[in-house]
């Protein structure tokens, strides 16, 4: 009868070796296993180890000629012989894949005994290595598919076997003599998962999808497939795609001037305009395009301060009668002496953050724009008072509208030829000018036409005097009176407004300490009936009582446009309540830093004020995220804006 030689499945590797003349020497896997012995065995006799080492063949033979017991030959423990290390190959149970994982050890001794002798190809064994290793993870499989269909003694038991190897590892025991790792890891650290740990096939395990072949963790009910590809399954087939029913709802178009707001649709014309802003540097002249239009593509290139001395070219010209620049940071005083030299029929001039601007600038303003009517210049803190003076000398009684902001070095002269030279002044706004004195101020009682009046964060040593001459002698025609920042503005200065400004439509008197609640009582009781008020603020004015503004909207609250009591924080209750229910028309509010403002303050002034567009809310802290983060529109079909919402 034949010898049966078989002793395994035959691996890529051990192929690969016999082709080079390559063989493994047998092994003696029962030598270190014994009932009664203890884990860690002693090493075999020297005349085994003599038989094992050798590379005659003639132990394979001896072996082959004796049947291929299957019966465990145990080796007598010595116990002269030091202890060795034991592996944990001798721990394992009996299966079916330890012939496997023996061979791929034997052979690895053999590979690593060939490389070192340089008789084989090192990327070759790596790779034939490599594909045993995936043999052996397929017979692991296996064996553990095995392991499911034990019974539940057996699984205790296995349980328990495992349990005590997991406790022999934590107590730092090694691996396999030759470096084999351990049954269900990776050979390399970058397959390495918890997750293979689980059984196949458990819940907790991980698995392939069988439809979409997409790694998923398995749950309780141990399906084939993900959820997403459950969830498809579970759909009928004849539902298909559901039909949207009813009309596509059409988009909310933004209205024309007004920001982007989230989920409308910019319109033809400001898309237009914002590609023609964006590609400023590109155009070559604008052509028939209306003042609106240009008006907002500077105001957007301003915003992003992309104006520059070549794309300045657009906005000016011989017959353009209004030039706007709202930012003029990057022109030097050359470039704004060429925009007034090349707008010589220009009415209104802005020039807005001009802080580059000479006295140059300001000699060609008075010399070319004979026709100017209107003239905002924002940060020309170089020029002196003198070259003002001329300018105003220059351009006569023609000039009706003047803003000067942050103009540093004007003073008495400035002024003194302002009030000779240009008489017809309706709008006079002097912010920021720190020079001016209290003879600035009584000089400007000669400008008998003005409307609106602006004075404010002027030095403070302005006196209280020098105002009230201002109230008495040139307030007869105000509409709108700015007296911002003014520490000696106080309650006379109120008493003698009331009196003296029958046409007062707007008054601003923000951060004036000096101002009461009892003045400011009087000061509303005095104004004369033909006083209607659109526009109030009263900002940080902190010690205002609730009195204040009860008074305020039992009195203007019907026509209240705007009202700003931003920082008043001893509002209570009882006067937010007041002014919730008693504006029915105002549109733009600030409530800031009122720490009682709160949801149900401000339900109720959504509720009374179908007009209000925007209102801001910093530190209010009572507000909550469930009404400020609402999108809610008012009558005109706008979204109302709540600036200063922190849950953005």
């Amino acid at each position: 009868m034949s010898v049966n030689r078989v002793r395994g499945p035959s691996s890529a590797l051990s192929s690969f070796l016999a082709e080079r003349g390559i063989r493994a020497p047998p092994r003696n896997v029962w030598a270190a296993r014994g009932t009664n012995t203890p884990a860690a065995a002693t090493p075999p006799s020297n005349e085994s180890t003599t038989s094992l080492d050798s590379d005659d063949g003639q132990a394979s033979s001896d072996d082959d000629d004796q049947g291929r017991s299957r019966a465990p030959q145990f080796v007598e423990p010595n116990p002269n012989a030091p202890l060795v290390r034991s592996t944990r190959a001798a721990a394992r149970a009996v299966g079916p894949h330890e012939d496997s994982r023996v061979g791929l050890a034997a052979t690895l001794v053999e590979v690593e005994v060939t490389l070192a002798n340089g008789s084989a190809d090192e990327d070759a064994v790596n790779a034939a290595i490599q594909i045993e290793e995936e043999n052996l993870e397929a017979v692991g499989a296996t064996a553990a598919g095995q392991k499911r269909k034990a019974t539940l003694a057996k699984s205790s038991a296995a349980g328990s076997v495992n349990k005590a190897a997991t406790n022999k590892r934590k107590k730092g025991s090694s691996n396999d003599d030759f470096g084999i790792p351990d049954e269900g890891s990776g050979f390399a650290r970058s397959n390495h998962s918890k997750r293979r740990k689980v059984p196949e096939g458990e819940s907790g395990s991980l698995r392939f999808c069988d439809r979409c072949q997409r790694r998923y963790m398995v749950g309780d009910d141990q399906r084939y497939l993900c959820r997403a590809c459950v969830s498809l399954q579970a759909a009928p087939a004849s539902q298909g795609v559901a039909k949207k029913s009813g009309k596509k709802k059409k988009g909310e178009v933004i209205p024309e001037g007004a920001d982007d707001r989230r989920g409308g649709i910019r319109s033809l014309r400001d898309t237009c305009i914002k590609l023609i802003a964006d590609l400023i540097d590109s155009v070559e002249e604008f052509g028939d395009v209306s003042e609106t239009t240009k008006l907002k593509i500077s105001k957007i290139i301003g915003r992003q301060r992309q104006l520059n001395p070549v794309n300045m070219l657009l906005f000016v010209g011989p017959t353009e009668e209004r030039v706007t620049l709202f930012e003029c940071s990057y022109l030097d005083d050359p470039t704004l002496t060429r925009v007034a030299e090349l707008s010589p029929s220009v009415r209104h001039l802005h020039l807005g953050n001009c802080g580059r601007l000479r006295e140059s600038t300001l000699k060609a303003i008075g010399d070319n724009c004979s026709h100017l009517e209107s003239l905002n210049l924002d940060g020309p803190f170089l020029p002196g008072d003198e070259s003002f003076a001329a300018m105003f000398e220059a351009i006569g009684d023609k000039l009706l509208e003047l803003t000067l902001r942050h103009a540093a070095k004007l003073s008495q002269t400035g002024v003194d030829t302002l009030v000779r030279c240009c008489p017809n002044l309706t709008t006079l706004r002097l912010d920021h000018c720190f020079k001016l004195d209290d003879h600035c101020v009584r000089s400007l009682a000669t400008l008998r036409l003005l409307q609106t009046l602006e004075l404010g964060f002027m030095n403070r040593t302005i006196a209280e005097d020098a105002i009230l001459y201002l109230m008495e002698n040139g307030s007869a025609n105000i509409r709108s009176l700015t007296l911002d920042r003014h520490p000696n503005v106080t309650d006379r200065v109120l008493m003698q407004i009331a009196t003296s400004c029958p046409h007062l439509s707007e008054i601003s008197i923000v951060e004036c300490e000096s101002i009461t609640s009892e003045g400011l009582l009087d000061f509303i009781r005095a104004l004369q009936p033909t006083v209607i008020l659109n526009i109030i603020s009263l900002a940080r004015i902190v010690h205002l009582n609730d009195d204040v503004i009860i008074a305020l909207v039992n009195r203007f609250g019907r026509e209240l446009i705007k009202l700003n009591l931003n920082g008043l924080d001893e509002l209570s209750e009882r006067s937010l309540r007041a002014l919730a229910t008693g504006c029915p028309h105002v549109r733009d509010l600030d409530v800031s830093w009122i720490r009682n403002v709160d949801d149900f303050m401000l339900v109720e002034l959504l509720a009374n004020a179908p007009e209000l567009a925007s209102i801001r809310v910093y530190g209010c802290n009572k507000l909550t995220e469930n009404l400020i983060n609402k999108r809610i529109l008012n009558s005109d079909g706008q979204e109302i804006r709540f600036v200063g919402n922190e849950f953005t």
